[in-house]
């Protein structure tokens, strides 16, 4: 069963990552007042009251195009700001600095009647990069909105951080020294790990999706949902449910009351509950040799046999799981 807003992940994913922002500010005072905050940061502007947000505005015609609209159109009381909204680097920098452009030279949205005050881009941040060589138009990035909305109550502003920190394509890179002995040491105890994990989950009748391993960061950052920050690598588990998988993770913050996690990282199976581990053990080994890990099995399987989740095995296969035979 998809879980929050993943029923969109395949369709207009910057279309509805739009929407959903414009819903936030539409619906949540206090997420509202951080992104007009950072709005008239950016754009050096005392806006005023919002008095109306809409999605995908036709925009009168303008220099360089006789139709076009904007993602995000919001009133204030101070002036229209027209927001252009990217969630993957692939857009081509040229054409969106001239997007940006005819939009702020437009007449403003049909039938509002005013210009716009400002237009911004908000975008990853290696397109926002390479936006910002070309135009003098204010650009926001993402991990900037995301970093001010993160600590705020919300379900809805907590379900499109979630939807966000998945869509919002991430710049690949490090930065730290690179050498052949960091791969090998990179590599070897993730594929430790993930045998590892493959092995906890066989030997309580779960099988694990082969050749697939999730992990966070490849720019080194964290994973966060609501509160919740964290490191972590796992393997999906077959079955009929989207989010079966076993996992290591290390937590970063925890929401208030939760700081105990904090004393990682943690052995976790999750089953039928995508945000409660059906199983968690600490998941601390003195090394990564065979006696080791073999006490963190066996206290997870203790742990499994407490609460009854042993044997339990997978009811079938991901409709995704496309796998080769080796």
């Amino acid at each position: 069963m998809p879980q929050g807003f993943d029923i969109f992940d395949r369709a207009s994913t910057e279309n509805f990552s739009a929407a959903l922002l414009c819903l936030v500010i539409e619906t949540d005072p206090d997420a509202k007042a951080a992104i007009v905050s950072l709005l008239e940061q950016r754009t050096a502007l005392t806006l005023g009251q919002l008095q109306g947000a809409q999605r995908e505005r036709r925009l009168e015609e303008g220099r360089g195009r006789a139709y076009q609209r904007a993602d995000i159109c919001l009133r204030f009381s101070g002036g229209v700001v027209l927001i252009e909204v990217k969630t993957r680097n692939s857009w081509d920098p040229t054409e969106v600095a001239e997007q940006l452009e005819a939009q702020a030279s437009s007449s403003g949205p049909i039938t509002w009647g005013e210009a716009p005050a400002a237009t911004l881009l908000l975008a990853p941040s290696v397109l926002a990069a390479q936006v910002e060589a070309l135009t003098e138009r204010p650009v926001i990035r993402w991990p900037d909105l995301m970093e001010r909305l993160r600590h705020l109550d919300g379900s809805l502003v907590s379900l499109a951080l979630q939807h966000w920190n998945k869509r919002v394509e991430r710049p690949i890179g490090l930065q730290q020294p690179f050498s052949a002995e960091a791969l090998v040491a990179a590599i070897q105890p993730v594929a430790c790990l993930r045998a590892f994990l493959e092995d906890c989950a066989r030997s309580i009748g779960e099988t694990p999706q082969r050749k697939k391993l999730d992990m966070t960061g490849q720019d080194g950052g964290t994973y966060e949902y609501g509160d919740w920050c964290w490191h972590g690598l796992s393997v999906p588990l077959k079955g009929g449910y989207r989010y079966r998988r076993i996992g290591i993770y290390h937590y970063i913050d925890t929401p208030d009351g939760s700081e105990a996690d904090l004393d990682g990282p943690w052995l976790e199976l999750y089953l039928d509950d995508p945000f409660s581990e059906a199983v968690c053990v600490a998941f601390r080994p003195q090394d990564l040799e065979l006696e080791s890990l073999g006490e963190v099995k066996a206290a997870f399987l203790d742990e499994c046999s407490r609460r009854g989740v042993c044997s339990r095995g997978a009811d079938g296969v991901e409709a995704d799981d496309n796998e080769d035979e080796e």
